[in-house]
């Protein structure tokens, strides 16, 4: 999936879903062509990772367990679009920095108590 060519929810839904929420934490990461990206961290630690990647930003952790990537997470409609609208904005706002941004929309009440939420 890459931001800068007519990305689509469906795009992302095939990247989550190649992911397995078992098997460790997960970072959603976006390069500076674009490149949306999944990661397992498994021996790193979120500062780690930011650190050893070539990222322009990504989104919180996903935190294993949680059903923030996988098939429930893949099928869950409202967390698709929640996540996507967040890529999209942050890429075509032109966040330069190795920012960790939330995925949940400012207007829009979490429904998660631990995922993706507005700080």
């Amino acid at each position: 999936m890459n931001l800068n060519q007519s990305p689509t929810t469906t795009e992302l839904k095939q990247l989550i879903l190649q992911c397995d929420d078992n098997a460790s934490d997960h970072i959603i990461w976006v390069d500076h062509h674009g490149n949306v990206k999944i990661s397992p961290l498994q021996n790193l630690l979120p500062n780690d990772f930011s650190k050893a990647k070539n990222i322009k930003f990504r989104l919180e952790t996903c935190v294993r367990g949680h059903e923030l990537v996988g098939p429930t997470a893949a099928n869950d409609k409202e967390l698709m679009e929640d996540v996507f609208k967040t890529l999209v904005k942050l890429w075509n706002e032109n966040y330069i920095s190795c920012g960790i941004y939330k995925a949940r929309p400012y207007s829009v009440p979490s429904y998660r108590e631990t995922g993706f939420q507005v700080a």
